[in-house]
C-alpha cells in the first residue's frame, strides 16, 4: 500500500498522533507537527479486499469502533472491535457482523453481514475529519452521512471556536494561525499549510479541536486560559498539555 493510503487509514482512525505541538519547552515543536504526521504514512506493499493484513483491519476496526447517527435519520450504527455491530432505530437494532478490506482501486470497503443480506460499502471521512461518508459499493448505490453520536460539529462562528482565530506562539517561537475559513497555517515554516476543525464532545464536556497536515490528523482537547490569551491543548494519547499565546 502506497503512503497516501496509509494516511486514509490514519485520517479514518481520526486518532490523534501521539506527539504534540506546542509543548512548553519543546525547541523541535513546529517539526512534530509536521514531520510526525508525514511520517506516519511508511511504504507498505499493495492489498486487496479480502487480503487485508490484521494490522491494517485492525486500524480500520479500531477507528469505527464507536456509536454513529445517520444524518437526517433517527438510525444509528454501533461498531465493535471484534467485528459485531447493530444498526437501526435506537433499541431496534439489527445484528451483524462486519470484516474490512479494500477494493481494486483502494477504497477502504466495510463488509456489514446479517441473517438475511450481506452489504459492502466504501468508508471516506468528510472535510471536517469527523463525518463518514458510506456509500453502498454497488452502482448508484445508497449513501449515508455518519457522526459520532454524542458529538456537535461546531463551525468558526460558534463561541466555542471564534475564540481560537487568530495567531498563537509557542514558547519556541514557532507560529501558527487559525482562520475564520478553517485554514491552518504554521507561520514559521514553509508548504505546511493545513485545515482544522472543531467539535463538541458533549458526553465528555470538552471541546477538541482537529487539525489536518499533510499526512495525517492531529487532535486535541483544548481551552482558554487568561481571558482568551493563552491557548490550552491535551494530547489523551500522550497524557500531556501544550500551551500556545495569543501573539500581540
Amino acid at each position: 500500500m502506497k503512503k497516501r493510503w496509509t494516511a486514509v487509514i490514519i485520517a479514518l482512525s481520526m486518532a490523534l498522533l501521539s506527539s504534540g505541538c506546542g509543548s512548553a519547552g519543546s525547541d523541535n515543536t513546529e517539526t512534530e507537527i509536521t514531520e510526525d504526521a508525514v511520517g506516519s504514512g511508511d511504504e507498505t506493499d499493495d492489498v486487496g479486499m479480502g487480503n487485508m493484513t490484521a494490522d491494517y483491519s485492525g486500524a480500520v476496526a479500531a477507528a469505527l469502533s464507536k456509536s454513529w447517527n445517520v444524518e437526517g435519520e433517527e438510525e444509528t450504527y454501533v461498531f465493535s472491535t471484534d467485528g459485531s455491530g447493530g444498526h437501526g432505530l435506537k433499541g431496534k437494532q439489527e445484528k451483524f457482523q462486519y470484516s474490512c478490506g479494500f477494493d481494486e482501486e483502494n477504497n477502504i470497503l466495510v463488509q456489514i453481514t446479517t441473517e438475511e443480506s450481506e452489504e459492502t460499502y466504501r468508508i471516506s471521512t468528510d472535510e471536517t475529519g469527523y463525518r463518514l461518508y458510506m456509500e453502498a459499493a454497488e452502482k448508484d448505490g445508497e449513501k449515508k452521512i455518519l457522526t459520532p453520536a454524542g458529538l456537535e460539529i461546531l463551525d468558526t462562528e460558534d463561541e466555542r471556536v471564534s475564540g481560537i482565530l487568530g495567531i498563537w506562539v509557542d514558547d519556541s517561537g514557532n507560529r501558527y494561525e487559525f482562520t475564520k475559513d478553517s485554514k491552518f497555517r504554521i507561520l514559521t515554516s514553509e508548504n505546511n499549510d493545513g485545515t482544522f476543525s472543531a467539535a463538541d464532545k458533549k458526553e465528555e464536556m470538552v471541546q477538541e479541536i482537529c487539525i489536518r497536515v499533510a499526512g495525517g490528523s492531529l487532535k486535541y482537547e483544548y481551552s482558554l486560559k487568561d481571558e482568551g490569551k493563552t491557548l490550552e491543548l491535551y494530547s489523551r494519547d500522550a497524557e500531556s498539555f501544550y500551551y500556545w499565546h495569543r501573539e500581540e
